[in-house]
């Protein structure tokens, strides 16, 4: 895997694939959820995507898959779930801090606001690999997955799974030094 730091994602849209992290979650009217980050920016840029994102997770599921393939290709890759039902106390930590205090043990909460889960991740970028193949892309260009609205850490949680997984260099990270100004600011990095 190769690392590109402080481009635009966006100014890569001509050079190759560009995955947009998701949730499984769809809403009553059909439209997949993209309320934050990368896939707000896509909302705003390609109208519509939300109700291709929909279509796609309730014809395949919350896997990696095409978006957009005209006039740019745009790839969902899964880094939450579509919902998360909390059995106990312990399982709200996998909702966002911002939300916990609006869920009780026995409610189901939506996918988008859920924390980014790592097992998924690592799922879906093994699909992703398999997607790459079948569909003979030279590039896709990815953001810290998870990272944002996900609350997971590139440092602690991302570095380490995508250092192990040994990602073959069709797969871009697109890394921005403000995204690791937290880490930077805690002594993490």
């Amino acid at each position: 895997m190769l690392i590109l730091e402080n481009t635009d994602i966006w100014s890569l849209v001509e050079k190759g694939a560009i995955g947009i992290p998701t949730n499984g979650f769809v809403s009553r009217n059909g439209a997949g959820v993209m309320g934050a980050g990368l896939a707000y920016d896509a909302k705003d840029r390609y109208p519509g995507i939300v109700f291709d994102l929909g279509t796609h997770i309730r014809r395949e599921g919350n896997v990696v898959g095409w978006l957009r393939k005209e006039p740019h290709q745009i790839i969902a890759i899964p880094v939450k779930p579509s919902f998360h039902k909390i059995e106990n106390q312990n399982q709200k930590k996998k909702i966002l801090p911002k939300v916990r205090r609006l869920y009780g043990i026995g409610e189901t909460v939506p996918g988008f606001y859920c924390m980014a889960d790592i097992k998924l991740i690592e799922r879906s970028l093994n699909q992703l690999v398999d997607f790459i193949e079948k569909n003979s892309l030279k590039t896709v260009f990815i953001p810290l997955l998870g990272c944002g609205n996900g609350g997971l850490s590139p440092t602690r949680d991302l570095f380490p799974l995508l250092e192990r997984m040994d990602l073959p260099d069709s797969i871009v990270l697109v890394v921005q030094t403000k995204d690791l100004a937290p880490e930077v600011e805690e002594g993490i990095l």
